[in-house]
């Protein structure tokens, strides 16, 4: 015989008829509500099993799933509209009456949230549940396991028969494990945490919703006596469906609270056309830009590679003269006949002019990598197509000594010379910046990326960003073609986590006195007594610290 235990009323229902029926009706032994109008019944079958079978509407919901026909397994949940049956064998242990306990909550992140304050609430009520004197939530954060929340019952060790390798077969997996199967599991018997196992009941379940993984249920006791089972795996199966939909809810508040907070800062943000900024010294170089495009002027763009030089030279022709012929001449990595066979080509610009306005506007990008022998041919060029608007993009300023430019060519560039910061001299546009690239990478790879999450922003804040805005554009764009969330994950972006930069205190600790009983063997000439006399620790620290 089986059972079917309701979850939020506690009831429960002994399967001890040949049919067991399910509708709407008053009648029925199970009442289907919310507009449910299937008429079902389960059916003891003669070798024991139970089976679902409709006769007329869409079915029974079960494990989330509508079915007109099917064969129960214990461990399943049927839905009924106003509460949820878990089916089990009624040969597992009881459920009694549920004690009450004292936990004693462990914290392990500082801010008091309310993802947390509900897992933690949900976890004691599950632990009540199951029997556990121990538990833990744990999320992954850039692919490792985090723990979320943890409690203990009075008077015991937290992390006590604690098994890493566990949680990480468990992730592999996607599949909850029991202390009795991984007792007779070949692949554990390398490891040995397991062996701390032997006095304990244990139990991990995944976190799991639409084949997204995010963390684990781990839940243990020292009473191996009374080992979990399948249905106290049900129900913890249950509560882990419960925590996905609260970390799903948590990420989406995520998305919405970025999207609120680049609302808020767009509204101290400058555009200046398809360029944005909240730095003043690019605002600045905007009005400039602004002043500059109505003019004839040659400029000086110069900064570091992916600044945004070419952008702003390229704005300033859309402005001044889109229909003259545009011409880009990029000089850094190219060979002396190269280059040489390019200006040649720059010398008949004429014809190309006649198509659009009549006037050209040419983009010299590198200047300062041009070789002295075609400075001649540069200034030729310069000098023909005096007419012509000149923009020159360089890494360093022109008026700056260790720029390798002759005085005849430096007379030629103009008057007007303008730095571009380097990003990270302007913090406060990485992320609108990031946004910005974010939307327009979420509409060319059709995602539904809404923001990224508070650790990313952490991450992106933190980055040098050598290669600028150029390497903040790559970056975003690769995420989002990798990217398979709803927010940006910090893990996705391929970057060293700020947390990353510094080594675990407690390994830390370890290295540097391995290096110093390494230091201390020397002097002594590998003589174990004398370092240890010379540390002022006991000798078996010195073989200890050999061993290892």
């Amino acid at each position: 015989m089986a059972r079917l235990i309701f979850k939020n009323s506690s009831r429960i229902f002994m399967l001890s008829k040949k049919l067991t029926t399910l509708s709407a009706s008053l009648d029925a032994d199970i009442r289907l509500v919310d507009k449910n109008d299937s008429l079902c019944y389960i059916e003891k079958t003669d070798d024991g099993s139970y089976r679902v079978e409709t006769i007329k509407g869409k079915g029974l919901e079960v494990n989330g799933k509508f079915v007109k026909h099917y064969k129960l397994k214990f461990g399943d949940l049927i839905e009924t509209g106003e509460d949820t049956a878990v089916f089990l064998d009624e040969h597992e242990h009881e459920q009694k009456p549920v004690e009450s306990k004292s936990y004693k909550n462990i914290e392990y992140i500082n801010d008091n949230n309310e993802l947390k304050s509900l897992s933690r609430i949900i976890l004691n009520q599950l632990m009540d549940e199951t029997f556990a004197e121990k538990g833990m939530v744990l999320l992954l954060e850039d692919g490792e396991p985090t723990i979320l929340v943890g409690a203990e019952k009075d008077g015991m060790e937290f992390l006590s028969g604690f098994s890493e390798t566990i949680i990480k077969t468990v992730l592999l997996d996607k599949k909850p494990l029991l202390s009795n199967n991984v007792l007779t599991d070949e692949r554990f018997s390398p490891s040995k945490s397991i062996a701390a196992l032997k006095i304990l009941a244990t139990m991990v379940v995944p976190i799991l919703r639409n084949k997204t993984l995010y963390g684990v249920v781990y839940l243990w006791n020292s009473n191996a006596s009374r080992p979990f089972s399948n249905s106290t795996l049900a129900i913890t199966g249950f509560y882990a469906w419960i925590f996905s939909l609260l970390v799903e809810n948590e990420k989406l508040k995520q998305g919405m609270q970025t999207s609120l907070q680049r609302v808020k800062t767009n509204q101290r943000l400058t555009e200046w056309h398809h360029l944005i900024s909240l730095n003043p010294e690019m605002i600045h170089i905007f009005e400039q830009c602004d002043k500059l495009a109505v003019t004839g002027s040659n400029i000086v763009f110069y900064g570091e590679q992916g600044t945004g030089k070419k952008s702003l030279a390229k704005t300033i022709h859309d402005l001044s003269d889109p229909r003259a012929a545009l011409v880009l001449l990029k000089l850094k990595n190219k060979t002396t006949d190269v280059l040489s066979d390019e200006l040649s080509l720059l010398s008949g610009m004429d014809s190309v002019a006649k198509g659009g306005s009549g006037k050209i506007f040419i983009i010299v990008d590198g200047l300062e990598y041009l070789p002295e022998e075609l400075y001649s041919a540069m200034i030729a060029n310069i000098d023909k197509f005096h007419s012509a608007r000149w923009m020159f993009l360089m890494e360093r300023n022109p008026d700056a000594g260790e720029t390798p430019l002759d005085e005849r060519l430096k007379t030629r560039l103009g008057e007007i010379i303008i730095r571009v910061p380097a990003l990270r001299e302007r913090s406060e546009d990485i992320e609108p910046l990031a946004a910005s690239f974010l939307d327009e990478f979420c509409a060319v790879y059709s995602k539904g990326i809404r923001g990224f999450t508070e650790k990313t922003g952490k991450t992106l804040r933190s980055h040098r960003w050598n290669g600028n805005v150029a390497e903040l554009r790559d970056v975003i764009k690769k995420a989002v073609m990798n990217s398979d969330s709803d927010t940006l994950e910090s893990d996705s972006l391929g970057l060293e986590s700020p947390d990353a930069k510094l080594t675990p205190l407690g390994k830390a600790k370890g290295e540097f006195m391995k290096r110093y009983i390494k230091m201390a063997l020397e002097i002594t000439n590998g003589d174990k007594i004398k370092a240890a006399s010379m540390l002022r620790v006991s000798h078996r620290t010195i073989y200890k610290y050999l061993e290892d």
